[in-house]
């Protein structure tokens, strides 16, 4: 059954892939805050807070069970650069709230191509000083996000270090975009059989999104550069996605550089299946697992976690 199910959902996503109207970005954006807002209305067990955090529309979301609440992931959505919202994405980071034991703080960082790059990295590194700022310690801290946003988040890494900001306790990544120089095989390798991306997709946003900087630009690309002082990360990714390569090659370069990384490769699933927790189970089992991996590392015990 538990195949049928993951048949099921490929073959849909299929069909949407293949009537996506990815050339118009601002369409796109209201497209995906369409299709997706029914499935990430608030959960009951849930609180949701609105907070204006730098300019940003955010939202503190928290399991009603935990009793954390100096411990904090700081959660950057995924969308392309160009897409995603706290609309998008609530659903997921719910879980992770729940499975971590930690609190979430949701953040909607400007998109392009009315924003370009930087932009996503100044917010979130604002984002992350506002948090200190607060009196949330970095060791209390976990950052996460999942395509765009794992490009944001190991981005976010390495301008923090750069700057010889204190790193957060530990990072997690979902099927992350790390490469905007598509260099990895598999965006031509995995073209057919994955589900929701498009090679041509990827680089109308890469070029929306960098405007006139570089593709290799050091927090746009971060795979292409040091990964040294990185804090423990955890990736997480399908067998079936274009952005495979991204995932495997960052993991082996972050292990020469003395980084603790741990690469989870899902056969058979695709991108950022974890938002699918409703109806996969191993997106269930992924969620938990990520969520444990944070708890440890906030030092949060697992009889007070969301379990």
């Amino acid at each position: 059954m538990f195949g049928i199910r993951l048949f099921l959902v490929k073959q849909a996503l299929h069909k949407i892939k293949s009537r996506a109207n990815y050339h118009n970005l601002r369409v796109s954006r209201i497209l995906f805050n369409q299709k997706t807002r029914k499935f990430n209305q608030p959960l009951a067990g849930f609180t949701y807070q609105t907070v204006e955090v730098c300019g940003m529309k955010s939202e503190w979301i928290a399991y009603n069970k935990n009793n954390h609440t100096n411990k904090v992931i700081l959660y950057f959505h995924g969308g392309g650069y160009v897409t995603g919202s706290i609309e998008t994405h609530r659903s997921f980071c719910s879980q992770l709230s729940k499975h971590s034991g930690a609190k979430l703080l949701l953040i909607e960082y400007r998109l392009a191509p009315e924003n370009v790059y930087p932009a996503p990295i100044e917010d979130a590194a604002n984002a992350y000083k506002w948090l200190l700022a607060q009196g949330y310690e970095a060791k209390n801290i976990a950052f996460a996000g999942d395509s765009a946003g794992g490009g944001v988040t190991a981005g976010t890494l390495a301008y923090l270090r750069d700057n010889e900001i204190e790193l957060p306790a530990c990072a997690v990544m979902f099927s992350p975009w790390l490469d905007l120089t598509f260099s990895g095989k598999s965006y031509q390798e995995n073209q057919e059989i994955d589900p929701m991306l498009i090679y041509d997709g990827f680089v109308l946003w890469s070029k929306a999104y960098l405007g006139n900087a570089e593709r290799n630009a050091p927090y746009a690309s971060p795979l292409l550069h040091s990964l040294k002082k990185f804090p423990p990360t955890l990736i997480q990714v399908g067998s079936c996605e274009m952005l495979l390569d991204d995932s495997t090659q960052f993991a082996a370069k972050a292990k020469t550089e003395g980084v603790e990384v741990t690469l989870e490769i899902y056969d058979k699933h695709f991108h950022v299946f974890n938002a699918f927790w409703r109806v996969l189970p191993q997106a269930r089992k992924a969620n938990k697992i990520a969520g444990a991996f944070m708890a440890k590392h906030l030092n949060i015990s697992a009889a007070k976690s969301g379990e």
